[in-house]
């Protein structure tokens, strides 16, 4: 007989994580969580309402008083009768299943206020002549999802016991003051603080959590939700991989996600929040209630790896963090100061229900359905049993601030067929290489989204600004400091130094190096090494000495452009010859040696020979960071290509002006630079 109690008890680690939750968004829903079994099959209402009462008795969970007062939260024992079990017969609505659902849905959606109640809803939905759905919401606070199982199970079980005029009394569940007994002996224990430094270690270099969006999660009061079920065969195929893994068939389904998220995102650090009982070895084994957990899953993934070594290392990571899986989530927030929208733990949330949902009735079989498992910081992914306990059920639920319905349809069809691809490859396949996308993406993204030709004049970009030099000879193309130049003058000064470079045999399939500080002239060295054919190399003078001159050397440089300052800092080389390649564009000689040359355009003939689109435009190199720099050629073919495609798009005008702020090492200068240039836009 349950007995009341005037005794005050804190709040469990897990019931005041969610309080504390609740309390900065009072009127959201989200804390409700619900489930329904559909009962195929006749149910004595009398016998089934007798039976939920008695185990309602047993369930001491759902007889606590929630209070706040100055020092906080805190809880009594306090056994009320007084709730009622919803009976509705929608058998003769139409469509009754979605009467049902709305029903559902609709008392999902009602707050709960933690210290009034009432904390949880009963419900027998009759739909057919003979089909049940018995639904029952909770709030997070006093049920968690395996609490949800061995409350609905007990149920079963006394009601076919009552039919049955079988014995029931014994086998009810363990006192959940014992509970809470054991949550305050291990916040009192030295393991709180072996867990807390495990955890904070584990985070020491501070890893973002990635997400398969980019917007910022925001607190919502509603859920989106995908659902869909593997067949008996394909969660056959799922398990018989698990055997080829030596795993089990959840840690495979954690490989999918993680490797999911890697595909999507290209982070390589993946952290995904994975719920724990937190159960094993404690009375709570056998204690409806709220106890789980969520721990951060932290994996390291890779396009090389191989399935089996990205399963291993769950595998391992799991056993890893299950024996500090008692310290709870939202201290080890406040640790690592990500309370708040801003940073999260994790990222995507893999929810793992193993437990049977199938039920027996006397007789009449039943199987448990999630409806809402609580709020959703980002994406989760539900899998739990089907209706014959054969295959399996994969719900994704979204934060609707974080993503839309679209988005959210098209990561669950397409999880679904890249877990199937999963669970059809070989242990030694790398990650990168098993499909992604389902066969209507591929033909999008090969057919539709891929139809982007455009016929490309097959012209230099150098050509383009002939062009518009001849179209606006007077306007501005370029400005530095108080430095005015327009296209005329800025065509005849390239003119003029392209002819002097091809008198030095600079010409199509050639390198010029330039390593011109930011200034006019380095804007002409770039419009005359292309006017020449040549394809230029951008060296910046603060590269170590080292690197500067394994570039020239790798990419066979014929001629070095630079000024009086830069030039002291490259490497001089040793042959006199060698020398007389580096040219100082502020030389007197150079400068009146200069001036005699023409100023028109240069034309075909007066190259050192056939300039093809194929030639090489400009040289960038690699940092280096995996071995020694790598020169990336790009072609004049695939730089008018790319100016021509950004103009499309950026549209710009005469009045536009563009700030050309990045090094020419980098490949986006030559948008800043050749696009306006090439357009009329200085």
């Amino acid at each position: 007989m349950l007995i009341a109690s005037t005794v005050r008890r804190p709040l469990s680690g897990a019931q005041a994580g969610i309080w504390y939750a609740q309390q900065l968004d009072p009127r959201n829903p989200m804390y409700n969580t619900g489930e329904y079994v559909d009962i195929h099959g006749p149910v004595e209402r009398t016998t089934f309402e007798a039976a939920l009462r008695h185990v309602w008795l047993e369930t001491e969970a759902l007889h606590v008083r929630f209070e706040e007062d100055h020092e906080g939260p805190w809880q009594v024992f306090a056994p009320n009768a007084g709730w009622t079990l919803h009976v509705l017969d929608l058998s003769m609505e139409q469509a009754p299943f979605d009467q049902a659902k709305a029903w559902m849905d609709a008392d999902l959606s009602r707050p709960c206020h933690l210290t009034e109640g009432p904390l949880f809803t009963e419900a027998l939905l009759k739909i057919g002549p003979e089909r049940y759905l018995w639904y029952q919401r909770m709030h997070h606070i006093v049920m968690d999802g395996y609490g949800f199982s061995l409350l609905t199970k007990r149920v079963a079980q006394v009601y076919t016991a009552m039919l049955q005029r079988q014995p029931y009394l014994n086998g009810g569940f363990e006192s959940w003051q014992s509970v809470l007994d054991e949550d305050e002996r291990y916040l009192n224990s030295d393991q709180v603080e072996a867990d807390r430094r495990f955890w904070l270690d584990r985070f020491k270099d501070e890893p973002d959590a990635c997400s398969l969006s980019d917007r910022t999660p925001r607190s919502a009061h509603r859920v989106l939700r995908q659902s869909a079920e593997l067949s008996a065969a394909e969660a056959s195929q799922l398990r018989q991989s698990a055997q080829l893994h030596n795993a089990v068939w959840s840690e495979v389904v954690l490989a999918a996600v993680a490797s999911y998220v890697h595909r999507l995102t290209g982070a390589e650090d993946v952290i995904l929040g994975l719920p724990m009982m937190s159960r094993l070895g404690s009375v709570s084994l056998n204690t409806p209630g709220m106890v789980m957990n969520i721990v951060p899953l932290r994996l390291h993934v890779r396009p090389a790896q191989k399935l089996s070594e990205l399963v291993r290392q769950i595998a391992r990571e799991i056993r890893e963090v299950r024996k500090h899986q008692s310290y709870r989530h939202e201290e080890l927030r406040r640790e690592l100061k990500r309370v708040g929208d801003a940073r999260r733990l994790f990222g995507s949330l893999v929810n793992i229900m193993p437990f049977d949902g199938r039920l027996q009735f006397n007789g009449v079989p039943g199987c448990k359905h999630n409806v809402s498992a609580g709020p959703v910081d980002d994406m989760e992914f539900n899998v739990y049993f089907n209706a014959d306990g054969t295959g399996l059920h994969i719900d994704v639920d979204g934060n609707p601030e974080v993503y839309t319905e679209e988005e959210l349809r098209a990561h669950h069809l397409r999880f679904i067929h890249y877990l199937g691809n999963v669970a059809d490859a070989q242990p030694y396949d790398p990650i990168g290489g098993i499909s992604l996308l389902d066969a209507e993406e591929r033909t999008d993204g090969l057919t539709r989204w891929n139809r982007t030709a455009r016929i490309v004049p097959p012209v230099r970009t150098v050509e383009l600004f002939e062009a518009q030099a001849l179209r606006s000879p007077n306007g501005i193309a370029l400005v530095h400091e108080a430095n005015e130049v327009d296209y005329a003058e800025l065509n005849a000064r390239a003119n003029r130094l392209a002819r002097f470079l091809i008198a030095r045999g600079a010409g199509p399939r050639r390198i010029v190096a330039i390593a011109v500080p930011r200034s006019v002239e380095m804007i002409v060295s770039m419009l005359a090494v292309h006017k020449t054919g040549a394809g230029y190399l951008p060296l910046d003078i603060d590269f170590p000495a080292d690197r500067i001159a394994y570039m020239v050397e790798d990419a066979q440089v014929l001629i070095t452009l630079t000024t009086g300052d830069a030039a002291v800092k490259l490497p001089q080389p040793e042959a006199e010859s060698a020398r007389r390649t580096i040219i100082r564009l502020d030389d007197p000689a150079v400068q009146s040696e200069l001036l005699g040359y023409a100023e028109s355009n240069v034309e075909e003939p007066d190259r050192q020979g056939a300039s093809l689109l194929t030639d090489p435009a400009y040289i960038l190199y690699t940092s280096g960071s995996t071995g020694k720099p790598k020169g990336v050629v790009i072609p004049y073919a695939a730089l008018t290509n790319f100016l021509l495609a950004m103009g499309e798009q950026f549209q710009l005008t005469a009045d536009d002006r563009l700030l050309a702020i990045t090094t020419i090492s980098f490949d986006i200068s030559i948008l800043e630079i050749f696009m306006p240039l090439s357009a009329g836009h200085g």
